[in-house]
């Protein structure tokens, strides 16, 4: 097959007809995520599906361009990276489905801003100056599933799989027949690293640190025993019996886990009020250093780094 040459994106060939598509600029919690075009097959789907490849309007124009309308579009999440660029995709007449219940975020920014727990540090007018700049705009509409929903197109089959560490709505995405395994931003930045390689993020209101290891490992086994392919965002395409992406995830999330714990217990020392100790926590910068980014981001950051402090000390 000969890919169009689109210069904000790579587009790697996993199949004769499933395309793993990689942003060339830098990735960051926010901006954008990398997912999987299924193109037309005689005998198993009629239209191009898109799988959580939430980028910019000018890339979804152009994937447009290139391959044609795509019917349906399966997003992972409610969180910022995930949706930022929907509306581009509603635009070109792609229906687009999203999980409960982060779905509601989706359509009304305020749902997003207090279920995802941004509203424990930022004005609801800084969540929104900050979306705006990331380009996000609300799509009329999408269509809410439930977390483990299979999906079929004609004869296409998608799992939707919960990562309930992460969140309520999270979920991966297995081609059944296909066997190749989207784990979108479970934490596999291993080889373009997000904010020099933070793996795993459990910066939202709901994530549970331990559940969330749990699942790392229960989903090695899934990709071992039921796919043959993994792709995420910020890794490059892994194929069985190669363990490095869910190795990495481990590893980054007990090496966080324990760089929080030590950093706390020197904390503690100090200040004896819970959220005394929070805010000095914070002030170090420990996780995410805000020197050189955008002020209008420095608010989704403390966000970020504020409950994953909390997730990672159970409170």
């Amino acid at each position: 097959m000969n890919l169009p040459d689109i210069d904000t994106i790579t587009l790697q060939q996993i199949t004769e007809d499933v395309l793993f598509v990689q942003y060339n600029g830098s990735l960051t919690p926010f901006n954008v995520t990398e997912g999987l075009l299924v193109l037309p097959k005689q005998g198993r789907n009629r239209t191009s599906i898109a799988l959580d490849v939430n980028m910019p309007p000018d890339v979804v124009a152009a994937l447009r361009d290139a391959f044609g309308p795509f019917s349906d579009y399966i997003c992972t999440s409610g969180r910022p990276a995930h949706i930022t660029h929907l509306h581009a995709w509603e635009s070109a007449g792609t229906v687009v489905h999203a999980p409960k219940p982060e779905c509601e975020g989706i359509i009304e920014m305020k749902k997003a801003y207090k279920g995802l727990g941004f509203s424990e540090g930022m004005k609801f007018s800084q969540f929104r100056n900050a979306m705006d700049s990331l380009g996000y705009q609300p799509p009329k509409s999408v269509v809410p599933y439930r977390p483990g929903n299979i999906f079929r197109f004609d004869n296409l089959v998608v799992g939707t799989m919960p990562f309930r560490g992460s969140s309520p709505s999270h979920v991966g995405l297995m081609l059944v027949n296909e066997r190749i395994f989207h784990i979108g931003t479970l934490g596999c930045d291993n080889e373009r690293p997000v904010c020099g390689g933070i793996g795993p993020v459990c910066g939202y209101r709901g994530c549970d640190v331990p559940k969330y290891g749990r699942d790392i490992d229960f989903l090695k086994i899934v990709f071992l025993d039921h796919a043959d392919f993994l792709t995420g965002t910020g890794t490059s395409l892994a194929a069985r019996p190669d363990i490095a992406p869910f190795e990495y995830m481990t590893a980054k999330l007990e090496g966080a886990h324990d760089s929080i714990l030590a950093a706390y217990n020197e904390v503690r020392r100090k200040q004896k009020s819970l959220k005394k100790q929070i805010l000095m926590f914070l002030e170090q910068e420990l996780l995410f250093p805000r020197g050189n980014m955008p002020d209008e981001h420095r608010g989704l950051y403390e966000s970020l780094e504020y409950w994953t402090i909390r997730n990672h000390l159970g409170l």
